[in-house]
């Protein structure tokens, strides 16, 4: 729907298919512009510094659903242990905190008071790349660009988790 490939199906509502047809393409058609960005639109520093915003609100809310839903995301949940993982751009970036509690996971944005792991990405093109699959981790972290701390436990199983959402949204 979002790709403009299909139309919702209401089920009800039907004096309301004005909105359907007029003002939610154009709702669509901005999200997809803030969500899907092109390499030239990330040229610019203010769209690129709303777009990870974006992304990295998404992938922390996205991780709950996952540790719900998703069978791989499943497991790896359940060797988490308890705690919790503030993802953090760096110097001064957005953050978002997710805490594990019974085999579930509870993002927020923000700091936590007291994370157990943090990952934190050296700046905004950084994190915009990690959280959109252009850098291999591995790679950001030899190079210092990304920075993983804590208990491994979390941030282990919690890249795993992240990496599956590529699944599901692209």
């Amino acid at each position: 729907m979002f790709d403009g490939k299909a139309n919702p199906i209401p089920l009800k509502g039907f004096t309301k298919l004005g909105f359907l047809q007029k003002e939610f393409p154009k709702a669509t058609d901005r999200l997809s512009y803030f969500l899907k960005p092109t390499d030239e639109l990330l040229k610019d520093e203010e769209y690129l510094k709303l777009n990870t915003r974006f992304t990295l609100t998404v992938a922390a809310f996205a991780t709950r659903e996952l540790a719900q839903y998703d069978p791989l995301s499943q497991l790896s949940a359940s060797h988490m242990g308890e705690g919790t993982v503030m993802m953090r751009v760096l110097p001064n970036g957005p953050a978002v905190s997710i805490t594990v509690k019974d085999k579930a996971l509870y993002p927020v944005k923000g700091m936590a008071e007291n994370p157990m792991a943090f990952i934190t990405m050296k700046d905004y093109k950084v994190a915009n790349d990690f959280l959109n699959g252009k850098v291999d981790a591995f790679t950001a972290i030899t190079a210092g660009d990304i920075v993983m701390y804590g208990q491994i436990p979390l941030v282990d199983n919690l890249s795993l988790i992240l990496d599956r959402i590529a699944h599901y949204v692209s």
